[in-house]
C-alpha cells in the first residue's frame, strides 16, 4: 500500500507471497499470473495481456502490441544483443548489439535504427569521447571528475569544493549549504534556487517572467507535486518508483511494471481523468537503453510514436520538435522538469546539460570525494537515486567513483598478503586490492578472480548422481559469479572469523544453502526470492533458518548483486534486488543449526 489522502498504489500477494494484483487509484487493476510453463502474464486496465519469460541467458517480453523483444545477456549479466520482431513477421526489424572491454566498459553500440556508436576512455576509465552520426564528441575532466569541456560547452570553470562557477558564458552562485542559488544567463536573466531545510528544492523563479515553479514532499521526500504558472502536476508513488501522474487538466498516466522489484516500466497508459473507464486507456511501449533512457515508443498497435535521433551520454536529449520521449522518464530513477531542464533524481537534483548535481551528496564525502559530479561513465552506470558513488546500472551491474582516484593513489599491488586462507591464482595485491573500498577497473577485475578461486576451491554443491557434495562445475561458477556485486569490497576469511550466527532464507523443507546472511536481510536484498515451492510443488513463503558458524570457517563476504532468481522457482524468473551482505561457506559442517531454545547441551 502506497497512497497519499486515500490514492494511490495497493498491491495484493498470494499465500506464498507473489505478486498478484496492483490497483491504481482503486480503479484500474493490474493482475499478474504465473504460469507452470514459467511465463508470467500480465494482464493490464485496457484489457492487453503480455508475457514475460526467460531463456538461458535471455529475457523475451512479448507485449500486448504484438510486439517481441528479446534481450541477451552475457556472464557479467550485461546487455549484448535486443532483437525486436512483430509476431506476424518472421524476421527482426530492429536490433541493437552492445560490445564491452574486459572491465565492464561500453565500446560500441551497433542500432540497425540509428547506426554505430562508439565510446572511448582515459585511464581512469572516465568516457572521453563519443562517436556517432554526429560526428566525434568528446569530454573532458579535472583530477576531481568534473567535466570541463563538452560537446555543449567549451569551458567549464569551478570554485575550491568543486562548486561550479562557469559554464561558458553562464555564471553560478551557490548558498550558504553549497547548494545551486542562481545561474545568470548571457541574456541577463537570472534563475533563482531556493530549497527547505532538506535540500530539497522547493521553489525556482525566473527573473523574465512573473510565474514561478514550486514544489512540495511527502513524508518520505519524494516529490508529491510541482507547479508552474497556477498549473499543478502530482506525482503518485509506488516505493522509490513512479506509479502515477496527474496533469494540471486532470489526465491521468499509470505507470505499469512487470514486477514489483522492476525499476523501469514496461508500458503506461493515459487516462482522460480518474474516473475514466479501465478500458479506455491509451497504451504506449517504451524501450530503454541499458540505463534506463527512453530510445524508442510504440503505439497500441506496435507503430513507431517516437525514436531517438540522438542522446548524450550523461541523459541530455537535442533541442527541436520531437526530439525528447514523450515522457518524463530519464535515466533509471531519473524524471524529467520540462520547466527546469533538470531531472528529479529522489534526493537530488540533476542537470545533464553539464553531467552534475544541483544539490551536494546528502552522504557527504562518504559518497565520493566529489559531492557533485555525476558518473564519469555514464553509458553503463545510473544512480538510481543520487545518493553517493554507488550507482546501479538499470539491470543491475556497475559502481562508479567519478573518476576521483588517479592511478597513483590507487591500491598497491605488491603489498604484504593478508592472512587468510589460500586462493589459488590470486596474487597477494589482487586480494588486497578486492578488499578496498572503491569501484576502479582494477578492482572489480581483483574481485571476480577472488570470487571465482574461491569458489573453485571452497565452494561445494550437490550431486544427485554420487549423493554428495563436489566443487561446483565451470557452469556453476559463472552462475554464482552473477550473484556477486563486483563494485563493492570482496573479503575472504579467516580472519576475521565469519560472524555467529548466520541466517538463510530456505523454502519450507528445504535443504541448507551455502549463501547466509544477516537476520534483518530480507530474501530480495539476497538475491532470491522470497518464496519457492515445496515438496508438494505447493508455493510457499520462506522462512529464515539460524546457524551457529564454527570460528574457523573459511567464507567469503561480498554484496549480493541484483539478479533475477532462476531457482527458487524452476521456469520462474524473480527479479531480486539485491545490496545486501552475504557470506558463502562452502563446507556445511562448519555451520549447524542453531538448536531452540531449551535444548539440553552436552
Amino acid at each position: 500500500l502506497d497512497q497519499r489522502d486515500g490514492v494511490g498504489v495497493e498491491h495484493c500477494y498470494g499465500p506464498a507471497g507473489h505478486l498478484l494484483e496492483t490497483r491504481y487509484f482503486d480503479r484500474f487493476v493490474v493482475t499478474y499470473e504465473y504460469a507452470r510453463n514459467g511465463r508470467l502474464y500480465v494482464t493490464t486496465p485496457d484489457g492487453t495481456r503480455h508475457a514475460f519469460w526467460t531463456r538461458p541467458g535471455q529475457v523475451v517480453r512479448e507485449n500486448g502490441n504484438g510486439t517481441c523483444e528479446v534481450s541477451a545477456f552475457d556472464s557479467e549479466q550485461r546487455l549484448r544483443l535486443r532483437a525486436c520482431f512483430r509476431k506476424s513477421v518472421d524476421h527482426c526489424f530492429w536490433t541493437t548489439a552492445y560490445r564491452y572491454d574486459a572491465t565492464g566498459r561500453l565500446l560500441s553500440c551497433i542500432d540497425t535504427a540509428s547506426g554505430p556508436q562508439s565510446y572511448r576512455y582515459d585511464a581512469a576509465g572516465r568516457l572521453i569521447a563519443q562517436h556517432d552520426a554526429r560526428g566525434e564528441r568528446r569530454y573532458e575532466y579535472d583530477p576531481a571528475g568534473n567535466l570541463i569541456a563538452t560537446p555543449e560547452h567549451r569551458t567549464v570553470v569551478y570554485d575550491t569544493g568543486n562548486l561550479l562557477a562557469r559554464a561558458d558564458t553562464e555564471l553560478y552562485e551557490h548558498d550558504e549549504r553549497m547548494r545551486r542559488a542562481r545561474r545568470h544567463e548571457s541574456s541577463g536573466r537570472i534563475v533563482t534556487y531556493r530549497y527547505d531545510s532538506l535540500d530539497q528544492l522547493v521553489e525556482v523563479s525566473f527573473g523574465d517572467r512573473e510565474e514561478k515553479w514550486t514544489a512540495a514532499y511527502d513524508g518520505l521526500g519524494r516529490r508529491s507535486y510541482r507547479e508552474y504558472g497556477g498549473r499543478r502536476t502530482e506525482f503518485f508513488w509506488d516505493g522509490d518508483r513512479l506509479a502515477a501522474e496527474r496533469d494540471p487538466d486532470g489526465r491521468l498516466r499509470i505507470y505499469v511494471y512487470p514486477n514489483e522489484d522492476a525499476l523501469l516500466p514496461f508500458l503506461w497508459l493515459d487516462y482522460e481523468n480518474d474516473r475514466a473507464a479501465p478500458t479506455t486507456g491509451k497504451a504506449s511501449y517504451p524501450f530503454y537503453a541499458p540505463t534506463g533512457l527512453p530510445i524508442r515508443v510504440e503505439d497500441a498497435y506496435g507503430r513507431e510514436v517516437w525514436r531517438a535521433s540522438a542522446v548524450d551520454p550523461y541523459g541530455a536529449f537535442p533541442a527541436g520538435p520531437n526530439a525528447s520521449p514523450p515522457t518524463r522518464l530519464r535515466f533509471a530513477g531519473h524524471f524529467w522538469d520540462e520547466h527546469l531542464e533538470l531531472s528529479y533524481n529522489r534526493f537530488r537534483d540533476y542537470d545533464p546539460r553539464l553531467g552534475r548535481y544541483l544539490q551536494p551528496d546528502p552522504l557527504g564525502h562518504a559518497g565520493g570525494i566529489n559531492l557533485y559530479a555525476y558518473s564519469a561513465n555514464p553509458v553503463v552506470e545510473v544512480d538510481l537515486r543520487g545518493l553517493a558513488h554507488v550507482k546501479r546500472a538499470a539491470k543491475g551491474a556497475g559502481n562508479a567513483q567519478n573518476g576521483n582516484l588517479r592511478p597513483s593513489e590507487r591500491a598497491p599491488t605488491r603489498a604484504k598478503a593478508p592472512p587468510g586462507p589460500p586462493l589459488p591464482g590470486v596474487t597477494a595485491g589482487e586480494r588486497k586490492l578486492a578488499a578496498m573500498p572503491g569501484n576502479t577497473p582494477a578492482q572489480r577485475q581483483a574481485r571476480r578472480k577472488v570470487v571465482r578461486s574461491f569458489l573453485r576451491t571452497y565452494g561445494r554443491e550437490w550431486d544427485p548422481t554420487t549423493k554428495s557434495y563436489k566443487p561446483p562445475n565451470a557452469q556453476q561458477v559463472r552462475d554464482q559469479l552473477r550473484g556477486h556485486d563486483l563494485s563493492q569490497p570482496v573479503r575472504v576469511g579467516p580472519p576475521p572469523p565469519c560472524p555467529t550466527p548466520q541466517y538463510q532464507w530456505q523454502r519450507p523443507g528445504g535443504f541448507q544453502g551455502s549463501y547466509y546472511t544477516d537476520k534483518d536481510a530480507r530474501p530480495a536484498e539476497v538475491g532470491i526470492a522470497s518464496y519457492g515451492r515445496d515438496q508438494r510443488g505447493r508455493y510457499q513463503s520462506k522462512v529464515q533458518k539460524e546457524y551457529d558458524v564454527n570460528p574457523d570457517a573459511t567464507y567469503l563476504e561480498s554484496t549480493a548483486a541484483p539478479v533475477y532468481d532462476t531457482w527458487s522457482v524452476r521456469g520462474q524468473p524473480v527479479w531480486a534486488k539485491g545490496g545486501g551482505v552475504q557470506r558463502v561457506i562452502g563446507d556445511r559442517s562448519m555451520a549447524t543449526p542453531t538448536p531452540p531454545p531449551g535444548t539440553p547441551t552436552s
